[in-house]
């Protein structure tokens, strides 16, 4: 059975029901932005801030890894690194059937994700000074 990844997972009416939860208010809800394993919800707030929702992908361990991976690249903000960051320590956890999917809140941090599947554009070949 093929899956289909440009599906949404979260409504407008369900993201905005979590970025209560986290005490927000949000002005103004962007488009999703979907990867192969996670989707990505940027918000801008009423007092200005752009942040950005990541509902992940279901598998296990997932909690323990965001949890690991919230971690590093909090403590690398700390230090000057252009990472993202928690604006929150909660992870949300939402329930459909038997699955279980996490989200967590972010500042949001522009930028493009690393392609999965290998290109010339971006295999290490391409990358070699001339």
């Amino acid at each position: 059975m093929q899956q289909d990844y440009n599906k949404r997972i979260l409504s407008d009416q369900l993201l905005n029901r979590l970025l209560a939860a986290y005490g927000l208010a949000p002005a103004r809800l962007f488009g999703v932005q979907k990867g192969y394993r996670n989707e990505s919800h940027p918000v801008a707030l009423q007092d200005g801030r752009l942040v950005n929702l990541i509902v992940y992908k279901s598998e296990p361990g997932i909690l323990e890894r965001i949890k690991r991976a919230n971690a590093v690249a909090d403590f690398l903000a700390t230090q000057g690194w252009p990472t993202r960051r928690t604006l929150d320590p909660r992870i949300i956890q939402l329930q459909a059937g038997q699955r279980t999917k996490n989200a967590s809140l972010y500042a949001y941090l522009d930028g493009n994700t690393i392609p999965w599947k290998p290109t010339p554009a971006n295999t290490c070949a391409s990358w070699a000074a001339p």
